[in-house]
């Protein structure tokens, strides 16, 4: 099966191609950043960056921003279309902003392993020692990213993404990671990251390195599916959660999740090659609890997710994972109603899974197209952003 998914990926057509960047040119586009964003002006209390730059020209700017209130204001100015063209390569995606609460509860909903105050005053941010929210942390991400992620980008497409596969392979190191913590990651799985690892940092000096990519994006994709069985097991026998005994799917915009009663590897890796273009996404049936334990919650995202999971499929969950749940999903709410409240937008980031949020809407469409097409001044965006709002 590896061979076939191989295969596919030399026929996809290569795009998203690498590009070096040095690390003082880093440290420029975050200048860059910082003086558009001009903190002070805007009520920011501090800026964390997420982890580190690895390796310049790859790796990208992760930025939690901060806000001192919630006093209305536009999402726009911070969007990082503001910054020149390579300024944006370096952050390749938006950053995220929440309140001090948010950050400082951000180890609930985040797995953010490494964090450093970039701008501003230090926020006490809870270390957070529960087994549960590791296990809660480590479905999100199966759920939101993987194996769909690293099968988008390199087969379903027709395209191979190759900046979006590094990143997306590197993240499947996370999920390991939190899975190590519970104490069922295998070898196997710990040696590839620790390999791709040394693949990544080496990548612009890296012989025949798009030959070894697709290698290690086959094989992330199988790996993948190992884990999300192994969790299926560890989900049931080990924390004790009991999944219906039938298969269901939730519709979530153009997203479809089907939870299978019998899920099976190659089965559903069968389901994932098929010359198919649309987001359909297959998990064992165990794995809905997470979004059951949502269903239940009071939430603006839980009400959400009342009206589109089955009335009729119910789970059997310790109390201690549900209380969990309640903390995790309780900070999640919150990011999401500051952004509400804030920048009259449903939080922008793939945690919420199905939420409508800023990515990928008409709006940042617009933006796209008014920014590269036209080339319009930020002044300019300000008065048509006015419209939207």
């Amino acid at each position: 099966m590896e061979s076939k998914l191989i295969s596919l990926m030399k026929k996809s057509k290569m795009v998203d191609f690498p590009e070096y960047h040095s690390g003082e040119d880093y440290k420029k586009a975050s200048n860059e950043y910082l003086k558009i964003v001009d903190p002070k002006k805007n009520s920011i209390e501090s800026i964390y960056q997420v982890g580190s730059i690895g390796v310049p020209g790859i790796s990208d700017i992760d930025y939690f921003i901060s806000y001192k209130n919630n006093k209305r204001d536009s999402y726009g100015k911070y969007h990082i279309l503001n910054l020149s063209k390579d300024s944006r390569y370096m952050f390749y995606h938006n950053c995220w902003l929440v309140n001090k609460y948010v950050m400082e509860n951000l180890g609930y909903w985040f797995p953010a392993f490494n964090l450093d105050l970039v701008y501003g005053k230090k926020i006490n941010i809870k270390k957070i020692k529960d087994r549960n929210i590791g296990l809660i942390l480590a479905t999100q991400y199966l759920m939101s990213k993987i194996p769909y992620d690293l099968i988008d980008y390199s087969i379903k497409r027709k395209k191979f993404y190759q900046r979006t596969m590094i990143v997306s392979i590197h993240s499947l190191k996370h999920t390991i990671k939190l899975i190590d913590e519970l104490g069922y990651a295998k070898k196997g799985w710990l040696k590839f990251s620790k390999d791709f690892e040394k693949f990544k940092t080496n990548w612009f000096n890296e012989e025949d390195r798009v030959e070894k990519l697709i290698h290690f994006a086959s094989k992330s994709i199988i790996i993948s599916l190992d884990i999300i069985g192994v969790f299926d097991k560890i989900l049931i026998d080990v924390f004790n959660i009991t999944p219906p005994k039938e298969s269901f799917r939730i519709q979530a915009n153009n997203k479809s999740f089907y939870f299978l009663e019998k899920w099976t590897k190659f089965g559903v890796l069968k389901k994932y090659m098929a010359d198919d273009n649309r987001d359909m996404r297959y998990y064992p049936s165990s794995f809905a609890y997470y979004i059951y334990l949502r269903s239940l919650h009071s939430g603006r995202l839980g009400r959400q997710m009342g009206d589109k999971f089955p009335g009729k499929i119910k789970f059997s969950i310790p109390e201690k994972i549900k209380n969990s749940f309640l903390k995790y999903e309780n900070v999640l709410n919150e990011f999401n109603e500051f952004n509400r409240s804030k920048f009259g937008m449903t939080a922008n980031g793939y945690h919420t899974l199905w939420a409508p949020y800023y990515e990928n809407s008409i709006l940042e469409r617009f933006h796209n197209k008014v920014f590269k097409a036209r080339g319009l001044t930020i002044i300019v965006y300000k008065k048509i952003l006015r419209i939207f709002r």
